[in-house]
């Protein structure tokens, strides 16, 4: 099988991966395991650990998830809902980084496991009720999510922070986070949409637009991308109500479509050279497609809506063969090239947006536990602490199992030994003070004869440096196509996913 022939593949490597029991159902796997994405993973088995919204251990049987030779982590990540494409690439990075983790010795000799629940994409009360069960049933420590931006504060604050849990998302891009009064427990291994909205507005002002209108979700998502966007135009005089144009509209879907009409009729009015979308997939699907109808055809979407279902849904292909689209950059390098071979090899399926900052949020963790060496007890403080020491240092460390026990052995000389990490997302360079990462931010286009999404290039640097795209041949033009993009609700998105932002 294609499984077992990358398997053979590896065995050559100096790192190898242990493949679990393939399987078609539940059925077919040992006591204690579940059928997930075609492998044997712990679940079930009569646990308190598990629930009707955190359905799966990974790592050990759920029977096992408590045992003193254990450490658990959780994952709240969309499983359902408007995001919930996103969530299961997510999830399985996670758990390469888990396996990767457990085959390098694990922590100080204990099994890494991790819980995953799922938090509804958009779903406050889901969201809510799961990560309680993961900080009050579980005992938890440390969380990688949320997806959504509104879901990781409101999770935050209710329930991590108060009990003293870390958190770390891997696709909650809102400005909103950054200065969250936090206590340091809050991080996130994505950018924050301060640099998407920069982005926006350079690449706005250079193309000499005069009106601009942003549309965006009255959620923290896109009120937060919307703000980016203003205070860039507003640096360069741009942001007077004759050149710029704000209309929120209610994302949810029954109540989305009177305000959009509402904001489509106020455009019209406004006739703005450029509108910016910033949406989800189904509302700003039917925004376009409203748009199409007045008129409108000039458009920069955010990540938020970079997928291939926008070409298969809106008819109108002159609009959206011109639509430009921003989003965080797709990694690049070797780091990323191999986490992208050893997940294609453990789940036979490439890897979706933000799956590499999901795996790069475990590895993190990971360091920051085995950093702790056994010698202190885990907490969500502890566990902080540690992240501060994996961006300052001399030691480069590569994310994977080959380096893992390098890591931590630096880590381990002394409180003061630092390393620094170069995740498959890109270099961790975390700030300490306000624990994010930073990126830079790449242009995109729709391949409307190939059905899919491809990325232009950069498009502006993190250092705040803008990158005019290059002139392009259409692809059914019969020019050269650029290469494309590689592929996780604030949400890059691949040929099938939705976003995960946001």
């Amino acid at each position: 099988m294609k499984r077992l022939a990358l398997a053979a593949l590896l065995a050559g490597c100096s790192f190898t991966l242990d493949f679990e029991d393939e399987c078609a159902a539940t059925d077919d796997c040992a006591a204690g395991l579940s059928c997930v994405g075609g492998l044997c993973v712990g679940g079930g088995g009569g646990s308190d650990v598990t629930s009707a919204d955190c359905p799966t251990v990974y790592g050990v049987p759920a029977a096992r998830a408590r045992d003193a030779d254990v450490v658990l982590i959780g994952t709240l990540l969309p499983a359902t809902g408007q995001l919930a494409e996103y969530g299961p690439p997510m999830e399985r990075a996670v758990y390469l980084a888990v396996d990767e983790i457990n085959q390098s010795g694990g922590i100080n000799g204990k099994t890494l496991a991790v819980l995953s629940c799922d938090d509804g994409s958009t779903d406050e009360v889901k969201s809510i009720a799961a990560a309680k069960h993961l900080v009050d049933t579980v005992g938890v420590k440390a969380i990688i999510g949320s997806a959504a931006s509104s879901l990781t504060i409101k999770v935050f604050n209710d329930v991590a922070k108060p009990a003293g849990v870390l958190m770390i998302s891997p696709a909650s891009t809102s400005p909103a986070i950054t200065d969250l009064p936090d206590g340091n427990l809050l991080w996130r291994t994505v950018p924050s949409d301060a640099i998407q909205g920069a982005a926006i507005a350079a690449h706005v002002i250079a193309e000499g637009h005069t009106k601009v209108a942003v549309v965006n979700r009255d959620d923290t998502y896109g009120n937060g991308l919307q703000e980016a966007i203003r205070n860039g135009l507003c640096k360069q005089d741009r942001c007077g109500e004759a050149h710029y144009l704000p209309q929120r509209y209610d994302p949810t879907p029954e109540k989305f479509q009177e305000p959009q009409s509402r904001a489509l009729v106020r455009l019209q009015d406004f006739a703005p050279d450029v509108v910016v979308l910033v949406g989800f997939l189904d509302d700003g699907i039917h925004f376009l497609k409203l748009a199409a109808t007045a008129g409108l055809n000039k458009f920069i979407l955010t990540d938020g809506m970079k997928d291939a279902r926008v070409v298969a849904e809106v008819p109108d292909t002159a609009l959206v063969g011109g639509i430009l689209g921003t989003a965080p950059a797709d990694p690049q390098g070797e780091n990323y090239r191999a986490f992208t071979f050893r997940f294609r090899s453990k789940w036979d399926a490439d890897p979706g947006a933000y799956t590499a900052n999901a795996y790069d949020a475990a590895y993190a963790i990971g360091y920051a536990l085995g950093a702790l060496d056994g010698r202190f007890p885990i907490t969500g403080g502890a566990i902080a602490g540690q992240l501060r020491r994996l961006s300052s240092g001399r030691t480069r460390i590569n994310v994977g199992g080959t380096d893992f026990n390098r890591g931590v052995q630096t880590l381990r000389r002394g409180g003061e030994a630092t390393i620094d990490i170069e995740g498959a997302s890109g270099s961790l360079n975390f700030d300490g003070a306000r624990g994010e990462a930073q990126a830079n931010i790449e242009g995109w286009r729709f391949d409307a004869a190939g059905q899919r999404v491809r990325s232009i290039g950069l498009l502006y640097l993190a250092d705040g440096t803008y990158v005019p795209p290059m002139a392009e041949t259409p692809p059914d033009a019969g020019g050269p196509e650029p290469d494309a993009a590689a592929p996780e609700p604030d949400a890059g998105v691949t040929d099938a996913a939705p976003p995960a932002d946001q």
